[in-house]
């Protein structure tokens, strides 16, 4: 099937397995010597597939977490799978990292390094889907008749033709930030275009957030503090307490989007990405962990007031993880990544960091990985798992061959040793590029929206 054709999903898609890849960051990866290579398609039906990206997320929080009982879905996970560091790429910046999960090919490959499009270009737009030079997960799956969603993930405007569904990562951004006024949906922002209304009422307004979810993450609040929260409307780039209002909104909206669309359309594969987590990191980590911050004098009031912010976040999107795998039933196959860790940077604005983006972070941080499911060997230890496995791994789930210029490898210590047997990963020599799928055409942007993000993405750091 080209890609580009639209048809619903088979409905067998809708029972999945449970695979968990839970992704930040490191550096270097292993390569696996390719084996021989086999058919591009597995005429056998593939397991659905629930990808669930969590941008920034450290076993350095999580562990704790767990083990105080403040995730329990995450720690159901852990119990039944397979657990691992996942080593990144640097420097940590996410539209490369997350483009690099998606293709399994490095940046020199695919073609995005940054946030401000391709470096020795005169642009003012950030990166787009037009600038990626490869083909990625969905464009793959698409082609092999497999039906895919895809929501809020780093480089996916303007959307692809797909078989399935594209919600860009600019939906939200462009309701939230630049846009705000402007109801109105604009091109490329979702596949088919004509979803763009159905799913519009879904994306929440930073106004929209209630008095009972700002004290669900911060309880000391008094009442005219949520309602000046709540009402205020001077969006500060890189104030906390905006920038919480503004992810926590963005976030709920990708889970609600996600969630319809897995009850009305289900398909093979479903992905998606939140982004809270690394925000509130960048800003926040000084309020949770003072002590690492020996030059500056952290106020101990608002430590108190503000410490927990980010495990509560943590709890938040645990409570969505449970909700998107009880919509996805009780055989899902789940991977939940983020691109890379986090740790404290000793440094004020940016008190939270990864790699040599914000002075003092640690370079390049673990990220987390966890599998579980039929296929998962309970217990099992991935010790070298890198960011370029993930989208063989994931192929192999789909009974599909990872390519030869695929640096990566498919993570074989992961799984049951009887279901690997049985299902040995294949090689092809390459799924080309992205031109082969669709035609030329030159780089384009959304001026108000990348104006916007670019600022944001500046006053969080990422940008000088």
């Amino acid at each position: 099937m080209r890609r580009g054709c639209r048809a619903a999903a088979p409905a067998a898609a809708v029972r999945t397995t449970c695979l968990v890849l839970f992704l930040a960051a490191c550096t270097g990866g292993p390569v696996e010597p390719p084996p021989a290579a086999g058919p591009a398609v597995d005429p056998a039906p593939a397991r659905p597939v629930l990808v669930v990206g969590i941008d920034g997320a450290t076993f350095d929080l999580v562990d704790p977490l767990v083990a105080a009982g403040r995730l329990p879905v995450i720690a159901g996970l852990l119990e039944r799978g397979a657990r691992g560091p996942l080593a990144t790429i640097e420097p940590t910046v996410s539209p490369a990292i997350w483009t690099t999960v998606a293709t399994g090919r490095m940046p020199e490959a695919h073609g995005i390094r940054g946030f401000e499009g391709v470096p020795g270009q005169t642009m003012t737009t950030l990166p787009t889907t037009e600038m990626r030079r490869v083909p990625a997960f969905w464009n793959i799956l698409s082609d092999a008749g497999r039906g895919v969603t895809l929501v809020s993930w780093w480089v996916t405007w303007p959307a692809e033709p797909v078989l399935g569904t594209v919600v860009s990562d600019r939906f939200t951004y462009t309701r939230m930030e630049a846009a705000i006024a402007d109801e109105a949906p604009k091109p490329g922002e979702v596949h088919p275009e004509e979803l763009g209304a159905e799913l519009r009422p879904l994306v929440r307004r930073p106004g929209a957030i209630t008095a009972e979810q700002v004290r669900r993450f911060l309880p000391s609040f008094a009442d005219d503090e949520i309602e000046r929260l709540i009402r205020g409307t001077d969006y500060r780039h890189g104030d906390s307490l905006p920038e919480f209002k503004y992810v926590h909104q963005a976030d709920r909206s990708t889970a609600d989007i996600a969630l319809h669309l897995m009850r009305t359309r289900p398909a093979s594969v479903t992905a998606l990405g939140f982004y809270g987590v690394d925000v509130l990191s960048h800003l926040t980590w000084h309020f949770m962990q003072p002590e690492r911050f020996p030059r500056h004098t952290i106020d101990p009031g608002e430590a108190l007031e503000f410490g927990e912010l980010i495990p509560r976040y943590y709890e938040f999107l645990d409570g969505i993880l449970g909700e998107l795998l009880q919509a996805a039933g009780p055989d899902v196959t789940l991977l939940l990544f983020s691109d890379h860790g986090f740790g404290p940077t000793g440094n004020l604005p940016w008190s939270g960091g990864h790699g040599a983006i914000t002075r003092g972070a640690p370079d390049a941080p673990d990220g987390i990985l966890v599998l579980a499911g039929p296929e998962i060997q309970p217990g099992a230890r991935l010790d070298r798992a890198h960011v370029l496995d993930l989208t063989p791994t994931l192929l192999h789930l789909q009974g599909l061959p990872a390519a030869d210029d695929m640096p990566g490898r498919v993570l074989r210590e992961a799984f049951d040793p009887a279901w690997l047997a049985a299902n040995p990963p294949r090689r092809i020599p390459s799924y080309g590029t992205v031109a082969t799928g669709r035609p030329a055409v030159e780089p384009r942007g959304d001026p108000a929206v990348d104006r916007a993000t670019i600022e944001r993405l500046r006053a969080l750091g990422y940008l000088r």
